[in-house]
């Protein structure tokens, strides 16, 4: 297949090069990261630009996804370095402001301790809060600014520049637009962000989209096809990506879901399929696992895995 996408919208750029611009003043990273795809929503980009920060992840809607597999996730970032930290965040978490506050001054403790030997009573510290379109991270904010309403919303790219929020008398969060990587590595990848609702639709082949998480979904999560859908499917797992088109055709045949040359309309099912698994309307789950960051790196590297090369804004303007 032709080189992987490439697409970096104005707005992000502008934001890219102001955080670059501002990174010495920054003394700890929040990144809001979706629950159900933690690897895959995280931006290979800042690694390079935040350098050795201290990093705070943000597991977000929690809620939604498969807890045992969050634990794992969990535990993962946890060991990556001494200067990881975890924050587990649903719709109806409580505390969630002093749990962060708490995580930030851990996280910070030798830098402001550091500042009060030096006479400062109060040292200022910085938090960058970052996080690919549409994993929640506006949402977060107001969970834990009172007073203040950052823009949020189920739709990809709704803060467009950096804005700085009072969250205590020291602490200060920069919250940034959601900044989509320069390119997306395979199709692994790219179905992840499709599934968490981080590129709008049209971007990547509903067709392989669609297939790639009907394939996992039906040999990880047996029987939510069927329950969801009210359809006897009749494979056993594990099934293949050109098994799936069987499945979608029987779910089309269940609903009757027809078109007018009397073929079954397999694209309505495809489509209700993806936005379904968005919405989380098959259950609690999770799109990938610790264990499989491996095999993520090792398609990184194949040339025939790349997505198809299209010169387009994965984000929403709205």
């Amino acid at each position: 297949m032709a080189s992987a996408n490439n697409w970096f919208p104005g707005h992000m750029n502008k934001a890219l090069k102001e955080i670059e611009n501002l990174i010495e003043a920054v003394d700890v990273v929040v990144e809001v990261v979706d629950a159900r795809a933690p690897y895959s929503s995280q931006n290979p980009i800042f690694r390079r630009v935040l350098k050795n920060k201290a990093v705070i992840y943000v597991m977000n809607k929690v809620d939604v996804a498969d807890p045992e597999i969050t634990k794992q996730w969990d535990e993962y970032f946890k060991t990556q370095s001494d200067h990881k930290y975890v924050l587990e965040v649903e719709k109806n978490s409580q505390n969630i402001t002093n749990k962060l506050v708490n995580l930030i001054n851990e996280a910070t403790k030798e830098r402001q301790e550091k500042m009060k030997r030096k006479g400062l009573v109060n040292p200022q510290i910085n938090a960058l809060v970052i996080g690919l379109p549409n994993v929640g991270k506006s949402t977060f904010i107001n969970k834990i600014v009172k007073g203040k309403k950052v823009k949020a919303g189920n739709k990809p790219g709704l803060t467009r520049g950096l804005q700085r929020i009072t969250l205590t008398k020291n602490i200060t969060l920069i919250d940034t637009p959601g900044i989509m990587p320069s390119k997306i590595p395979n199709e692994s990848t790219a179905c992840n962000l499709t599934m968490i609702n981080s590129v709008k639709e049209g971007v990547f082949s509903l067709e392989r989209m669609a297939a790639r998480a009907m394939r996992y979904v039906y040999n990880n999560y047996p029987g939510r096809v069927e329950e969801r859908y009210d359809a006897r499917i009749g494979l056993i797992p594990p099934i293949e990506i050109s098994d799936t088109y069987r499945v979608f055709e029987k779910i089309a045949k269940k609903n009757n879901w027809v078109l007018l040359n009397d073929m079954y309309d397999v694209e309505r099912v495809m489509l209700t399929f993806v936005r379904d698994l968005q919405n989380g309307k098959l259950g609690r789950m999770s799109f990938e696992t610790p264990e499989m960051i491996e095999d993520l790196s090792i398609e990184k590297s194949e040339k025939d895995e790349e997505i198809e090369d299209k010169t387009v804004d994965v984000t929403q303007e709205w």
